[in-house]
């Protein structure tokens, strides 16, 4: 069934009430995601701000994977490099080399903000690299397993690792996943099964676009997609505490979808892809960002804890700052209330002064609203 977008003019959607309940700590809410609007970016963020990238020969940015702020500089991944620019967007260096050889990056897979701000850890598949920002390599090393995220939490570093296409007596070939954690020196410390997924076939799904963790005053969150067919439903946001991981909050998406996931069967030689897929799930001070697709159509959900309200959107707000389409928001790296978006210079060379069709990319900094002061995680620059 395909969910159709209702019409804007019914204005009970313009703050849909969401269904809370609490079952021993566990908070569940209740998503229909029959009621779709059409929503404004400016109902949920106060400001937006554009962050142009300089372009340059030497920095030349098809598509940015990943963003991640410092106090001072902004760092941005397009698969090829970490670049390090300015606050005010001017590029300063590229932080990896390309190759294969000692202290050289294949492809960026990841990365992330170490101790103070001072340090950049990029993940390249099974090699994790520190860096200082000015580029200089300090150390690199070895990774146990394939690896496809990153992320400096509490003084430690955690990776998701995978073993992908292990065969078992079941006769399926099993990818299986790790929350694992490292040291700043990267020396492995523990590791937590995150799932082990049983295919009839060797499949393997990689994003470097994905962002797991989120943080905000009250802890650090963490969510991880599965896009492969699995008969489970994995719905419920995960809370870091003692360096585990305990179920925080759980969004029931209805016993429809949830039976889409469950009787969806695998093929031979066709990629087993859920029909629906949460791709995210995010915590800032007073919202919760969900972003997922049911039959190839994304949809973007802001639920406010305060007001417990729900707003659902076809491909994300509208963005009524700047004019540049709808938008999907991601969350930064620090607890804080604002996130960002991207936009490709050749979708805003119209709306900005200093962008044209060749720019780099564009950053769009959104500023929430009710924004609440004082993190208080050790994050990458505290």
């Amino acid at each position: 069934m395909r969910i159709l977008v209702q019409c804007y003019f019914l204005v009970l959607i313009i703050l849909l009430n969401g269904c809370q309940k609490d079952t021993g700590g566990l908070k569940i809410i209740d998503i229909d995601t029959n009621i779709i609007g059409i929503h404004q970016l400016s109902e949920i963020a106060d400001s937006v701000h554009p962050i142009i990238l300089e372009t340059k020969p030497e920095c030349l940015i098809a598509r940015i994977n990943k963003v991640k702020f410092s106090r001072e500089f902004i760092y941005v991944s397009d698969g090829h490099y970490v670049t390090q620019f300015d606050k005010e967007g001017n590029f300063i260096r590229h932080i990896n080399k390309r190759g294969r050889g000692p202290g050289e990056i294949v492809q960026v897979l990841d990365f992330c903000i170490g101790e103070t701000g001072n340090y950049i850890y990029i993940l390249s598949y099974k090699k994790l690299g520190k860096y200082k920002i000015n580029g200089q390599l300090i150390n690199e090393t070895t990774l146990p397993l394939f690896s496809t995220q990153v992320e400096y939490v509490n003084y430690s570093l955690w990776l998701i690792s995978e073993n992908v296409a292990i065969k078992k007596d079941d006769g399926k070939s099993h990818n299986i996943s790790y929350l694992a954690q490292f040291n700043t020196s990267m020396e492995q410390i523990d590791s937590t099964l995150l799932y082990d997924i049983g295919l009839k076939q060797g499949f393997v799904a990689l994003n470097p676009m994905l962002i797991n963790f989120s943080f905000v005053k009250s802890g650090v969150y963490f969510y991880k997609p599965v896009v492969l067919i699995e008969p489970v439903v994995r719905d419920t946001l995960m809370k870091l505490e003692n360096n585990k991981l305990i179920p925080a909050m759980k969004f029931n998406f209805g016993e429809n979808l949830n039976q889409l996931i469950i009787n969806q069967k695998q093929i031979i030689n066709v990629p087993p892809y859920k029909k629906f897929l949460i791709f995210g799930i995010y915590a800032t001070m007073q919202n919760f960002f969900i972003h997922y697709s049911l039959k190839d159509i994304h949809y973007f959900i802001c639920y406010d804890t305060n007001k417990n309200s729900i707003l659902n959107t076809t491909e994300g707000f509208e963005d009524d700052f700047y004019g540049s389409g709808k938008v999907i928001l991601k969350p930064v790296n620090y607890a804080t209330n604002f996130m960002y978006f991207t936009k490709n210079g050749f979708e805003v060379f119209d709306k900005l002064g200093l962008v044209d069709e060749n720019s780099n990319p564009v950053i769009f900094k959104v500023f929430l609203r009710r924004y609440f002061l004082t993190p208080i995680l050790r994050t990458g620059f505290n």
